[in-house]
């Protein structure tokens, strides 16, 4: 009879640490990015965007320096969110059955 709440809790822990990986990706692409240089980068999903000469071409978009550092954080930020996802996938489709009798 205790079997279910064991079960139940287990499923909470599961999803729990989910959670928390898919924060910590949501963290690693919302929280702005530092240079060496000294124009503002901005996050990951809210860059910013500053007018440069590159080239002889006048751009508005963001440097390269923040977009290097824009490419670090995504290749942290995929596989961090892809776990905590596959964690919350296992923790829902994971539960215990019951048996249909």
């Amino acid at each position: 009879m205790n079997e279910p709440r064991k079960t139940k809790k287990f499923f909470n822990l599961k999803f729990f640490f989910g959670a928390c990986f898919v924060l910590m990706a949501l963290l690693f692409l919302l929280i702005p990015v530092q240079t060496n240089f000294a124009d503002a980068c901005g996050s990951v999903i809210f860059s910013e965007k500053t007018t440069f000469v590159e080239l002889g071409e006048i751009k508005n978009e963001v440097t390269p320096p923040c977009w290097e550092e824009h490419k670090e954080r995504i290749k942290w930020a995929i596989p961090i969110g892809s776990i905590g996802l596959l964690v919350i996938g296992i923790a829902i489709f994971s539960g215990n059955k019951e048996d249909p009798i």
